[in-house]
Order: C-alpha cells, then structure tokens, then sequence
C-alpha cells in the first residue's frame, strides 16, 4: 500500500504500528495455519473500493484495489492501484506496484508484517477468511481497512 504516489498523507492512512511478537507467536510454516492465502481490500472506513484516501489542493488519491498474498513459507507479496486525480478535471493517473515482505501470526488472532521498503502492518486474523487493519488517517482520525480472501 505504498505507491509510486509516495504521500505522507496515504503511508500515514495505512501504516500501522509493528505488533511486537508476544509469547505464542507462531511461525508462518506451522502446520494448520489457517492465515496463508489470498486477502483483497474490500473496504477502507467502511467505504468500498475505489476510495479517496487522500485529497489536497493538487487533486485526490484513491485506492482502486490492493491485494495481498500471504504464503505459508512465510513470505507475502503485496499488489496495489492507486488513482490520482488532478483537480480542474485534469486526467487521471493510474499506478500499479508490487511489494514483499515477510508475516507472521501472533497468537491466533494477529497477523504481523513487515514490508521490504521497512513498512510495518499489523492486523486481527477473523473469521478465517477476513485481516482488519486498524489505521490512522493524516488527520489523526480512523480508518479500518479490511481484506478478505
């Protein structure tokens, strides 16, 4: 979720805190971990996708999709397309990029990553199939992103 569009206004939004692994942490390779998989952004804020995550006098930035692959060797791989839009109705700009990194699980329950441009995420393992992400907006308000596979 950090983008060739690199504004502190959207690594604000979506970095979050590195949980500090706590006693039971368990290795992405054990066997029966129900995390590996595919996750989809379906929602930031409780707004659907696209969704403007940052917006100044030059324009707005949105998050089209983001996608991230958590693998069992404990390696991750993340996709992402953001949207700039200029204001006056200019074009937009559409970026794609990619990312790696590696996870963790936490318990049983938090999900813990480091992204390889040092980017730390932090997130609730639900329901088997759903990663919710607590962030903190630039205007020091909440967002809840949430990704299911």
């Amino acid at each position: 979720m950090r983008a060739l569009f690199r504004t502190p206004a959207l690594v604000t939004l979506l970095a979050v805190g590195f949980a500090t692994p706590a006693a039971g942490c368990h290795d992405a390779t054990s066997p029966g971990n129900p995390v590996p998989g595919a996750y989809t952004l379906r929602s930031v804020g409780g707004q659907p996708l696209p969704v403007v995550v940052s917006q100044d006098a030059s324009g707005t930035i949105a998050i089209v999709s983001d996608a991230i692959t958590l693998q069992s060797d404990g390696t991750l791989t993340e996709q992402e397309t953001l949207r700039a839009t200029p204001v006056g109705g200019g074009s937009p700009t559409i970026q794609s990029t990619s990312h790696t990194g590696t996870w963790m699980l936490s318990g049983s329950d938090t999900v813990a990553a480091r992204l390889n441009d040092g980017t730390h995420l932090s997130g609730a393992f639900t329901g088997g199939n759903t990663i919710t992400i607590a962030a903190t907006t630039t205007g020091g308000g909440n967002a809840t992103l949430v990704y299911q596979k």
